[in-house]
């Protein structure tokens, strides 16, 4: 009998146990924010406030496009990036950028550059944690003189606090404000920006799927009211440690002339 009733126990604390890793706002890593960047090096990246450890690869595209004499500005590149726990509250990890291609057309010229780097490193601090939010504090720095331009030296990142939680059984909140930098420097003159940034996405998780969907406002970059940023993001399970991701940026009003930004990548828990 004490034997049945310590057995019963025990099933009974396994099963509550299996319960609140299911509440876990963070349990689920498909619910996580797709990125879609408008800066260099991709330095305001969205992310959620959950610490993960995972490796990923992404190919990310962008226009800028005068429509009425294809006149304009087109990018592509190949990112590498891996971040890492260090305990329950910290994350550390860095990004690299392994090519960028870049093609630019006026009325009379046409131009292309193949860029290479910068290596950006990146941390996260959890302030709140709770089964069903979570708040934490993040940044990420450009590390100079990691670009195969010599001649210029530049640097840039961002410093942000993230919230993650969760709305309903399907539905997980993440919202974001900060500030985002870059500084660039040569024998030609200097040249800083700074600009204030806040975003929330709200995203719907389907078994081995999520939708995302989301808005982000930018001020300051340009000196003024830079862009509302409308998002879209889709989510797909891979196997038990794999994940594909796809995201859309829109810039529907502001001053960043970018007509739209592409993210796909994949990404595999560690």
């Amino acid at each position: 009998m004490i034997r049945g009733a310590a057995f019963a126990a025990c099933a009974i604390a396994a099963a509550f146990a299996r319960v609140a890793a299911a509440d876990d706002v963070c349990a689920d890593a498909v619910t996580d924010p797709v990125a879609t960047p408008l800066r260099d090096a991709r330095i305001d990246a969205q992310r959620g406030a959950c610490l993960r450890s995972e490796v990923a690869a992404a190919i990310g595209a962008h226009a800028l496009i005068d429509t009425p004499g294809f006149h304009g500005f087109l990018g592509g590149d190949v990112t590498l990036r891996g971040r890492f726990r260090l305990g329950e509250r910290v994350e550390v990890g860095a990004l690299a950028r392994v090519v960028d291609y870049a093609f630019a057309q006026t009325a009379v010229n046409k131009a292309t550059a193949l860029r290479f780097g910068p290596l950006v490193l990146e941390a996260a601090v959890a302030a709140v944690r709770s089964p069903r939010a979570q708040l934490a504090v993040v940044a990420a720095l450009e590390v100079p003189a990691t670009r195969d331009d010599t001649d210029t030296t530049r640097t840039g990142g961002q410093l942000a606090a993230v919230f993650t939680g969760e709305l309903a059984r399907r539905w997980t909140l993440h919202a974001r404000i900060g500030a985002t930098g870059a500084a660039a420097s040569s024998a030609g003159g200097e040249t800083r920006r700074l600009g204030l940034r806040g975003g929330a996405d709200a995203v719907w998780r389907g078994g081995r799927r999520a939708l995302l969907v989301g808005a982000e406002l930018q001020a300051g970059w340009h000196d003024g009211f830079d862009t509302t940023l409308v998002r879209a993001g889709y989510v797909q399970r891979l196997g038990a440690a794999w994940r594909g991701v796809v995201g859309l940026g829109v810039p529907i009003g502001g001053n960043d002339r970018t007509n739209a930004a592409v993210d796909l990548g994949v990404v595999r828990t560690l």
